[in-house]
């Protein structure tokens, strides 16, 4: 199990390496897979 996983900011759904906002929708999909 090697893919990516995106590195989130649980507390401002933000993503760690792009700095791109999520909204809730797109967090809680991107930190379910």
């Amino acid at each position: 199990m090697a893919e990516k996983v995106r590195r989130l900011c649980c507390w401002c759904k933000r993503d760690m390496d792009t700095g791109e906002q999520l909204t809730n929708e797109e967090y809680i999909v991107a930190s379910h897979t």
